[in-house]
């Protein structure tokens, strides 16, 4: 029998061997590529997001000291916002680091130093505030607040950089001060309104003190930043800055501004987040309270209960308040404005072709828009129809004044998104006409946040 001798057929076949080298290679390049663009491209893809972030950011902590230099010119509330932190762009196959998040914090208190010349004195507390991102890539220092400026401090050189230099002496020749109080803290990446509030503290008098005033304000910022301030606005012989003991943090230098008058002399304390109430205030007269407005607002913090405020009926963007009479004699409601707001909204437009601002289902301005002038501060006026002026009698009240919808201004739909309107405060003004004819205006805050 002849003997037949088998090969193992599979173990000479080769062929399916390049491709799956060829698939092997190619997955490696891949792997390879991504490893790449993590450890190179997506850091800088990141820091570019992050300087962007950072860029908006200056421009809204000017918005900040324009807001509290608002609040000391104007004496009314004033808000502003500031998005803390920043989230990347979404990714597929690479990764992400966390979110990077920022704060927005007040110092420690520093006294403001007003002495006379026989040495008695008097003192009122003030804070700096900071923002400090924390970004993943971009390396930069904080963002500070004093004086009315706002800068960079480069903690690596100790350097800093302007970003807003507002005068610290007017044009009369006033040296305005601005006490900034309350402790306040926020770290996150949402957007946070900073809500800046009054508290004049009207003129010193204090029989002890001289006519003429020696002050003493901290300050982070150097003696050259200082003599090129001030150089315009003070001889250089009526102010320096010292390096000293003066306040205990190294950090903090104490700029001190010689013979001022007392009639050339304004101080006003600003509260941050909520009205002032920083200690070290003693000394300083009050200013007499105005009288009480006979037009009061009324939102969702009334006693009765029934007044909804914000989103009452389920629509973020609706508004609803009342309106009281404090007065003995009968007033006419006839024009309405809307100041500025708590939230990020730009107009009030009723959905399809209704009003922007009824009472109890009737329409009360002949126009699609009411538009909100945060810019200025001030607020556009806008009349009642003939005959739907809103008579309040002495000592009463009207209810069901709705705002019908806060809208953001972006489109579509006409006037922009719904802003929810839940927690949020709105200032307003309103023009009234008396028994005799004569008009005045009151500015109001409807406050859904108590």
């Amino acid at each position: 029998m002849t003997s037949v001798s088998h090969t193992n057929e599979f173990t000479q076949d080769t062929k399916a061997v390049a491709p799956v080298v060829a698939s092997i290679l190619l997955l490696g390049f891949v792997v390879i590529g991504l490893a790449g663009f993590q450890a190179i491209i997506v850091p800088q893809q990141n820091a570019e997001t992050e300087l962007q972030h950072f860029q908006s950011v200056q421009n809204e902590m000017e918005q900040i000291v324009d807001a509290i230099d608002d609040v000391e010119q104007q004496n009314r509330a004033q808000f502003s916002t500031i998005q803390l932190g920043v989230t990347y762009q979404q990714r597929t196959l690479t990764i992400n680091p966390p979110p990077a998040t920022g704060s927005l914090q007040t110092s420690d208190e520093y006294n403001i130093t007003i002495q006379g010349e026989n040495g008695t004195e008097e003192e009122i507390s003030t804070r700096f505030v900071e923002y400090q991102p924390g970004y993943n890539e971009f390396k930069t220092g904080s963002i500070w607040y004093e004086n009315s400026r706002a800068y960079i401090e480069h903690e690596e050189t100790g350097d800093y950089s302007l970003i807003t230099t507002n005068s610290l002496v007017s044009s009369d020749g006033t040296l305005n001060i601005i006490a900034l109080q309350n402790d306040f803290y926020e770290s996150g990446t949402n957007r946070l309104t900073v809500e800046l509030y009054p508290k004049q503290t009207g003129d010193i008098n204090i029989d002890e003190l001289d006519d003429e005033l020696n002050v003493t304000i901290p300050t982070r910022l150097d003696e050259n930043h200082w003599n090129e301030s001030l150089s315009d606005e003070l001889p250089t012989e009526d102010f320096e800055v010292r390096e000293d003991d003066t306040y205990e943090d190294e950090n903090v230098n104490a700029l001190k501004v010689f013979d001022i008058d007392l009639d050339d002399l304004d101080i006003t304390t600003v509260g941050i987040q909520s009205a002032a109430t920083g200690a070290g205030a003693e000394g300083l007269e009050e200013e007499e309270p105005e009288e009480e407005p006979a037009i009061e607002a009324l939102t969702s913090d009334d006693e009765d209960g029934d007044l909804i405020g914000a989103g009452g009926d389920g629509s973020p963007g609706r508004f609803e308040f009342g309106l009281r009479n404090s007065g003995e004699s009968e007033l006419d409601i006839v024009a309405i404005g809307i100041i500025n707001t708590s939230v990020d909204a730009a107009n009030v437009r009723g959905p399809g072709d209704n009003a922007p601002l009824t009472q109890d289902g009737t329409d009360l301005i002949d126009s699609s828009e009411i538009t909100i002038n945060d810019a200025t501060n001030d607020a556009d006026r806008n009349d009642f129809i003939e005959n739907e002026e809103k008579r309040i009698e002495g000592n009463d009240t009207v209810e069901g004044f709705v705002f019908n919808r806060f809208r953001d201004g972006n489109s579509p739909p006409p006037g922009g998104n719904q802003v929810d309107m839940d927690g949020s405060i709105v200032n307003i003004t309103v023009w009234a006409t008396d028994e005799n004819g004569d008009e005045s205006q009151t500015t109001l805050e409807l406050n859904d946040t108590e």
